[in-house]
């Protein structure tokens, strides 16, 4: 979806990778190697990013450091979009859609809050009859591509309408928690 809206695959694999890790730091070469992109491509798409005051950059000895500018008006905004698409929640969502028995699945926790930092791990809670090797496998994939630790806890609808019933604290308070669903809907828990 986001590549409607951006047609580079650079300015979209640049941003994912800032905002997906908010508090990171990263030179030129560097960029371009985790992105397998060229240095040129990177520098110039890193220069119109700074021009349009979306990153800033520092520079460190003979290495200049690009970093989010936090400051700029759109950065809420962005980070929800590249959220939403090509970051955390629409990779987690198009995995997680593939596994069946899957019938609610949500982050809670600091992502879901908005006070995620560069190394928070996600937690994500579901609900179904879920077949486990294939979740690990999937989740796996993803915390290797989200640089990530995202940590499960799995029910059955009657397990989890049970603990509800028997007013399991953990459950109780996830309940009470923002939520970002990527699976399901806040009306069918």
């Amino acid at each position: 979806m986001l590549d409607a809206l951006i047609s580079s695959k650079t300015k979209r694999a640049i941003l994912k990778q800032f905002f997906s890790n908010l508090d990171e730091r990263y030179y030129i070469r560097q960029l371009a190697v985790i992105l397998n992109t060229s240095v040129g491509t990177v520098h110039r798409e890193l220069a119109r990013f700074e021009k349009n005051g979306i990153l800033e950059s520092k520079s460190l000895g003979n290495l200049r450091f690009f970093y989010i500018n936090r400051k700029n008006p759109l950065f809420t905004e962005l980070k929800q979009i590249i959220f939403k698409t090509e970051g955390i929640k629409g990779r987690m969502e198009m995995e997680l859609n593939r596994i069946k028995g899957i019938k609610t699945a949500f982050i809670y926790g600091s992502f879901a809050k908005g006070e995620e930092k560069g190394n928070s791990d996600i937690d994500l809670f579901l609900v179904g009859n879920i077949n486990e090797d294939e979740l690990i496998q999937k989740i796996s994939g993803l915390e290797s591509e989200l640089n990530r630790e995202i940590n499960h806890t799995i029910y059955t609808k009657e397990e989890f309408k049970k603990e509800i019933e028997n007013k399991n604290s953990f459950i109780l308070e996830v309940l009470k928690e923002p939520k970002i669903f990527l699976v399901g809907k806040q009306d069918e828990l």
